[in-house]
């Protein structure tokens, strides 16, 4: 037994107790017998972020909303948005907006998706509404083939026609700044 008398009482008090002593066997933790359990802690904020840093996400997974909406997402690089559906589910992500947004993509008919990044609001509006016909526009390249495998993982292909461009309000050719967290890319002005 892993844990035994008193250590069974501070687990139950305290669940992060448990994780303080496995945070070492990060890779071990993958296993579907504790991260079921775990997700749940998470997505209650009964455990902190700082425990599931490292540990691997089955690919793909099941984003599920409250009102019974849901999508597949591909984690395939470690990045925010894709980690907080996994660990702390689908309305982790902009809460206010998205169940705002869940309304009007059930009555739409189109929905521009302008810096879609990788699907997140365009796969909501075809979970909410499959009939929605919707246009994606993402520059980064990077980020780009993820809504296009987001894209395809959810047979979207009829309804969703994504853009590797940016939008503005002029035509032009603008420069791209692609830092380390290639999902925070940013049109460069002439000042910078």
């Amino acid at each position: 037994m892993l844990f035994q008398g008193r250590d069974r009482l501070n687990i139950m008090l305290n669940p992060s107790s448990i994780l303080s002593r496995l945070k070492p066997r990060r890779q071990q933790l993958g296993h579907l017998f504790f991260r079921v359990p775990l997700r749940w802690a998470v997505s209650r904020g009964w455990v902190s972020d700082y425990y599931t840093s490292g540990i691997p996400v089955e690919n793909p997974f099941l984003v599920r909303f409250p009102s019974g909406e849901h999508f597949l997402y591909s984690l395939t690089d470690p990045e925010g948005i894709g980690e907080a559906l996994y660990w702390k589910g689908a309305l982790s992500t902009e809460p206010d907006v998205a169940s705002v947004f869940l309304e009007y993509a059930r009555r739409a008919t189109g929905f521009i998706d302008v810096g879609a990044n990788s699907g997140f609001y365009s796969m909501l509006a075809h979970a909410t509404n499959p009939k929605v016909r919707i246009w994606a526009f993402e520059p980064n390249p990077a980020v780009y083939r993820k809504l296009e495998h987001h894209i395809l993982i959810n047979k979207m292909e009829a309804s969703c026609q994504p853009y590797a461009m940016a939008l503005g309000e002029a035509a032009g050719a603008v420069k791209l700044q692609i830092p380390a967290d290639a999902t925070m890319a940013h049109v460069v002005g002439d000042s910078e």
